[in-house]
């Protein structure tokens, strides 16, 4: 028979009581207007192997009016040295930033030949790539000797020597939530402020221009 949405969403509760991730599923996938637009890179290899790739890297650019979507499932086929292989990646978080294949599975790189999107024989995503950019890996992270930090009495100091350009600094909390973002001129040296976070265990990433420049971890106390 027909039913409500809301009909719908009691039903899936019955056997998942998870009522914060059903919430957000209904709020990303029902209530909403719109579809995840996503922008692709894919980052060329840096062990000279012209014709391959060790990561890719997506994000949602939506219309504003849309925001962001979370639990984006992304069915992918990887080729590597002729061989098929399927996967599902799962984006979790609703971001507007780059999220790293290499992060997702845990690699620092995966040499890949070339890469399809919904596609395999697991299932199909409701997305659309807007575009596909190939990069060069030193577009995407700087080497973690490049910078430094220390946190002393809730002021976290970062130090890198080589660029003095606008950046953002995004923190996270352990459950992959935004818990801050700071938009920052780099002069050799920047001091964030962070007595506004409770304690527990952050991570946080550099970007500049939409690029990774860095990542690292810290605890508040």
């Amino acid at each position: 028979k027909n039913v409500s949405s809301a009909d719908f969403m009691n039903m899936v509760l019955k056997y998942n009581n998870d009522t914060v991730a059903v919430n957000r599923f209904f709020d990303s996938w029902i209530n909403k207007t719109g579809y995840p637009q996503l922008d692709l890179h894919l980052v060329k290899s840096n062990n000279g192997e012209k014709t391959k790739y060790q990561d890719i890297a997506i994000r949602q650019n939506n219309p504003k009016s849309w925001g962001v979507f979370s639990q984006i499932p992304i069915p992918l086929s990887l080729v590597i040295n002729n061989k098929l292989i399927d996967t599902v990646i799962w984006l979790e978080q609703g971001t507007a930033d780059f999220i790293y294949f290499s992060e997702l599975i845990g690699k620092d790189k995966l040499l890949f030949d070339t890469v399809y999107f919904n596609s395999g024989n697991t299932l199909r995503s409701l997305f659309t790539i807007n575009s596909i950019n190939i990069i060069n890996p030193n577009s995407v992270s700087a080497t973690l000797d490049d910078f430094n930090f220390f946190l002393s009495d809730r002021i976290l100091t970062i130090k890198q020597p080589y660029f003095d350009e606008e950046a953002t600094i995004y923190i996270y909390n352990v459950l992959g939530r935004l818990a801050g973002n700071h938009k920052v001129k780099f002069n050799k040296v920047i001091n964030l402020d962070l007595n506004y976070l409770s304690s527990g265990f952050y991570n946080f990433v550099i970007l500049k221009n939409g690029n990774l420049v860095y990542k690292n971890k810290f605890i508040i106390n």
